[in-house]
C-alpha cells in the first residue's frame, strides 16, 4: 500500500509520476525471478499493489545470518544467477531501469535445498524509451549508486550493474567496497577508488567477475548478459548440470552384476514393471514383457506378479532381461549416479 500523499522529501507531482511509472512496470513483468504483481487499485487514501506472497525475508537479512555476514562462494554463486536472470530479462527484454538494486531489494526462500531469489521494488525504475537514451536522474541508495550517476553524466542499464557488483561483494565479504566517513567521502570512493578485494577471495574467475562489474566506465562493465557468460558463471551452471544429467552406460552382458542395480528385492513387485521404462529402452521393454508373457503364469496369491500378468522370482527374471539383451545388442540402460 502506498499512500497518496508522503512526508518524502521528493515533490508531490514527482511521486505521483512514479507511482504511475511503478504501477505501469509491476503489471508488465513476468518473470521467476521478479516480484508478481497481480492487481493494483486504489480508494481515496492510497494506492494498493497485490504482490504474490514471498515469506523468507530478503536477501539484506540472510546475509547477516551468516558468522561475519560472509555467505560462502557455492551459496553467493546460485544467488548471484537468479539476479542476473532477472536483470537480464527487466534490461533486455522490458528495457527497465530499476534504479534501486541492493540487498533489501531481492526477496529469498527456498524449496528443499535450494535457494529462489525475486527483485522487488520498482518505485524508482523507469523504462528506457529510445534507442541509447541516457537517464538523469539521480535516485537509489548511495552505497549502491554507479560512478555514472553520481556525476549526472546520464546513465543507462550499467548503472543496475555497478549496484550488481556492489551486492556481489557484500554477500562474499560482509562489507562495502566503497567507504566514507559521509556521503560525500563515500561518493568520492566510488568514483576514485578502486576496491580492496579481500585474500580470502582466491577464485581468480570471482575476482575478475568482481572488477568487471565494479568497473568505473560503463562502457566496459559487464551486462547482465555479459555476465551470465563470464567464466565464474558457466563453470557453475556446468558443473551443475553435469550432476543432474543421467548417465548413460553399455551393460555387461556377460555379467549380470550390472543389470542387478534394476531391482533390489527378491520377488518382483508391480512397482518393477512401473519403473522400467527408466532403465530400458521402450523396444527392449516389450521384447521382455513379451517373453515373460509368453513362458510365465499367474501367480496372484503369492504377490509375485507384474501388472497381475505372471508369476517370476528376480534370479527368473535377470535370467529373462539378461537373454533379450543378448539378442539386442544395442541395448542401452540408463541409470542416475553409479552403475556399480
Amino acid at each position: 500500500m502506498i499512500p497518496k500523499s508522503s512526508s518524502s522529501d521528493l515533490p508531490f507531482e514527482m511521486l505521483k509520476i512514479l507511482l504511475k511509472n511503478e504501477v505501469e512496470i509491476c503489471l508488465e513483468l513476468q518473470h521467476e525471478n521478479v516480484i508478481n504483481c497481480s492487481k493494483v487499485f486504489e480508494d481515496t487514501i492510497a494506492v494498493y499493489f497485490i504482490f504474490e506472497l514471498i515469506d523468507g525475508g530478503d536477501l539484506f537479512n540472510f546475509i547477516q545470518t551468516f558468522p561475519n555476514r560472509k555467505i560462502p562462494e557455492y551459496r553467493v554463486i546460485e544467488i548471484f544467477i537468479q539476479i542476473l536472470e532477472a536483470l537480464h530479462y527487466v534490461h533486455i527484454e522490458k528495457d527497465i531501469v530499476h534504479k534501486d538494486i541492493k540487498p533489501e531489494n531481492f526477496l529469498i526462500y527456498t524449496e528443499g535445498s535450494k535457494l529462489n531469489v525475486k527483485l522487488i521494488d520498482f518505485g524508482f525504475a523507469e523504462k528506457i524509451t529510445i534507442p541509447n537514451e541516457k537517464l538523469k536522474i539521480e535516485a537509489g541508495s548511495l552505497p549502491y549508486m554507479s560512478p555514472e550517476m553520481i556525476n549526472h553524466k546520464g546513465y543507462d542499464t550499467k548503472s543496475d550493474m555497478f549496484s550488481v557488483g556492489v551486492v556481489l561483494f557484500n554477500m562474499l565479504t560482509g562489507k562495502q567496497p566503497f567507504y566514507g566517513k559521509n556521503d560525500e567521502e563515500r561518493k568520492n570512493s566510488i568514483l576514485t577508488h578502486d576496491p580492496i578485494i579481500p585474500k580470502e577471495i582466491t577464485n581468480p574467475q570471482l575476482v575478475d567477475m568482481i572488477k568487471k562489474l565494479l568497473e568505473k566506465d560503463p562502457e566496459k562493465r559487464l551486462s547482465a548478459q555479459e555476465a551470465k557468460m563470464h567464466p565464474w558463471v558457466q563453470e557453475y551452471i556446468n558443473l551443475h548440470q553435469q550432476q543432474t544429467v543421467k548417465k548413460e552406460f553399455v551393460p555387461n552382458l556377460n555379467n549380470s552384476k550390472n543389470l542387478t542395480n534394476l531391482v533390489k528385492i527378491t520377488n518382483i513387485k508391480n512397482i518393477v514393471w512401473n519403473n522400467f521404462l527408466t532403465f530400458l529402452n521402450i523396444e527392449t521393454v516389450q521384447k521382455i514383457r513379451i517373453y515373460l508373457l509368453q513362458n510365465f503364469s499367474e501367480d496372484k496369491e503369492n504377490n509375485q506378479t507384474i501388472q497381475g500378468k505372471f508369476s517370476i522370482n528376480y534370479d527368473q527374471f535377470l535370467e529373462a532381461v539378461i537373454k533379450i539383451a543378448e539378442e539386442n545388442t544395442k541395448l542401452v540402460v540408463k541409470l542416475q549416479g553409479n552403475s556399480s
